[in-house]
């Protein structure tokens, strides 16, 4: 089974239901400070490097709405450049946002990356066919 159809087959069952405590199991005390100090995101105050930051719209695991709310503090002092592509879900995102995010990274590296302030854009990019 490749992992396109591993999504298609376990998408939006409920996770919880394989694990013999369900939710409860992580509620213990080590699982509590890992989300606390590394899954909140947002959480540490306002980054001060500029980012690039690519979303696929459609992403039903980790939905666009999360990253919305976060970049509604933009004119907090963020430098970023945030790309909400309206093709693909969850999958094609890992494929579709590597060519923005390597043109960032080699204008970065090159010097040629100048860009201030908040740029929000819907793109259409689509490098492959995946619905997820």
């Amino acid at each position: 089974m490749t992992i396109e159809e591993t999504f298609g087959v376990h998408a939006e069952q409920p996770i919880f239901e394989y694990f013999v405590n369900r939710y409860a199991s992580l509620q213990p005390p080590v699982f509590q400070s890992i989300v606390d100090d590394h899954g909140i995101v947002g959480s540490d105050g306002i980054l001060q490097m500029r980012l690039y930051i690519y979303k696929t719209i459609q992403d039903k695991i980790a939905t666009i709405e999360t990253v919305d709310q976060l970049v509604q503090n933009c004119e907090a002092g963020v430098s970023l450049k945030y790309e909400r592509n309206s093709i693909g879900g969850y999958l094609a995102e890992q494929t579709n946002g590597d060519y923005g995010a390597l043109q960032r990274l080699t204008q970065v590296l090159g010097g040629e990356y100048s860009h201030r302030g908040c740029a929000i854009q819907n793109v259409a990019m689509n490098v492959t066919d995946s619905p997820l």
